[in-house]
């Protein structure tokens, strides 16, 4: 049986837009020119903001015992004019964001605990980051990055 990676990882974006109410948008994007075309259409309107990247994949082991682990990012953005804001308001909206990003790291833990969702059953422990976005396509926030063990 194929598996559907792609079309979880759509479904999982969307499952995660109806747990955090301030996402607003969502998209599922394949590299960085398509995530800096697409954030080029967004407006300052549709924020909040959520981006699936399809995973990349690596494996481990020997060819008789190859295991395959997927490298995950979820980012969380927040359009904006920089230059209407100050300093301070620039820290905030990264403050908001971080605690939009918190929310959805916890929901992708909630998630694969609970064994609700097949595209993160299998998340690494420990393998979550979270880094700062700034001025992507007009936007800042955090990118969420984990590691799933896949078979």
């Amino acid at each position: 049986m194929r598996k559907n990676k792609i079309n979880d990882l759509r479904q999982l974006v969307s499952h995660i837009q109806t747990l955090v109410q301030e996402i607003k948008t969502t998209d599922v994007v394949v590299d960085e020119s398509q995530l800096n075309r697409n954030l080029d259409k967004i407006r300052v309107q549709d924020n909040y903001i959520l981006i699936g990247v399809i995973p990349e994949y690596n494996s481990s082991g020997s060819l008789d015992n190859v295991n395959w682990n997927s490298v995950n990012a979820m980012i969380v953005l927040h359009k904006t004019d920089s230059s209407d804001n100050t300093h301070d308001q620039f820290l905030d909206m990264m403050n908001n964001t971080q605690n939009i990003a918190i929310d959805v790291m916890n929901s992708l833990i909630t998630l694969a605990t609970s064994g609700d969702c097949n595209f993160i059953s299998k998340i690494k422990p420990g393998s979550f980051s979270m880094d700062p976005v700034w001025l992507r396509s007009g936007c800042n926030g955090w990118m969420i990055t984990y590691i799933n063990d896949e078979y």
